[in-house]
């Protein structure tokens, strides 16, 4: 069988069981079970600081999550023209990330800013809770969003409007501050 009919056969496999084709001829891990994130492959053993940003900017992002997971890390945000990651931050940044960005890693620029008192895990805890609490139907929230700056999250919901006792509800239940988008149209399905 030629290679290209391998290839074939093996995108279409990968596609009826779920899958993609570029994942699999790359060696990429797929997940076995529904909402789980796949895991990454290993980073190529010949990065360099002369790489392209389009290979070197995904691998410097997941070291930064994993370093930062339950250190206060917030959002990151990649810049590939300038060969950067801006990583917001709740507290202080621990000594092993700052070692590693000052190292520049495959040249990329590693810039921290303050964040708000919420780091991404506290605030998907908090969303966690909402989305258990009876008050987010009852409150026509169809949306919960953990914002990027540390400041709690976004609520959307098809009302026009909230009373103040309302938001408190729903605050009281996030346990971090909420903002409200309003008049947002409910989801259909297909």
């Amino acid at each position: 069988m030629a290679r290209w009919e391998v290839v074939a056969a093996g995108a279409l496999a990968s596609i009826l069981l779920g899958g993609t084709a570029w994942g699999l001829a790359n060696g990429a891990q797929q997940s076995t079970a529904q909402g789980e994130a796949p895991t990454p492959g290993p980073a190529p053993e010949n990065l360099t600081a002369e790489s392209p940003a389009d290979d070197a900017i995904p691998v410097v992002a997941e070291k930064i999550k994993e370093l930062g997971a339950g250190n206060g890390l917030v959002s990151q945000r990649t810049d590939y023209e300038a060969r950067g990651i801006a990583v917001t931050w709740s507290g202080d940044v621990p000594r092993q990330l700052e070692d590693y960005a000052s190292s520049r890693p495959y040249g990329v620029e590693i810039r921290f800013e303050a964040g708000g008192p919420y780091s991404k895990e506290v605030a998907e805890e908090a969303r966690g809770r909402l989305e258990r609490s009876e008050a987010t139907s009852r409150l026509g929230v169809v949306g919960i969003s953990v914002l990027p700056t540390g400041a709690g999250l976004e609520l959307s919901t098809t009302r026009d409007s909230l009373s103040s006792e309302q938001v408190a509800e729903l605050q009281e239940a996030a346990g971090v501050p909420v903002f409200l988008v309003y008049g947002v149209s409910e989801p259909r399905g297909y």
